[in-house]
């Protein structure tokens, strides 16, 4: 059985990974929560354990799914039983094919947003124009 420590800090390095890639602070995302920033702080150093309904509601306003944040073997869980829908279903794989290549531009398109609008903008500085003698 695993460790809930361990698994607290799993959760703990998903939710950093999944917070930083959507551009937001600690104080960000606690104020979407309705928490403390030192309540995200915890989540993400794994010393507190965040419930069930919190992850779902962080997995909403990331804008990923509740999966991620699970470690081991239920995050796969989605993945094997697309296999295995594969397995029985090979004439389904152009459609899935073309439906990750839309989520993973969609989440492509949705980072880079985060990037142009997370860039500090610095100020003006006009430069000594030379004269010439």
């Amino acid at each position: 059985m695993t460790d809930p420590a361990q698994v607290d800090t799993q959760v703990g390095v998903a939710l950093r990974t999944a917070r930083l890639s959507r551009g937001l602070r600690q104080d960000d995302l606690a104020e979407q929560l309705g928490v403390d920033r030192s309540t995200i702080a915890r989540y993400e150093r794994g010393t507190r354990s965040m419930s069930v309904g919190t992850l779902i509601q962080v997995a909403q306003l990331l804008s990923r799914p509740a999966t991620i944040f699970l470690p081991g073997i239920y995050a796969n869980e989605g993945l094997h039983t697309a296999l295995q829908v594969l397995e029985r279903r090979p004439d389904l794989l152009p459609r899935v094919i073309e439906l990750l290549r839309v989520s993973l531009q969609d989440e492509a398109d949705d980072d880079d947003d985060a990037m142009r609008y997370e860039r500090p903008q610095l100020p003006h500085q006009p430069t000594g124009e030379r004269s010439t003698p």
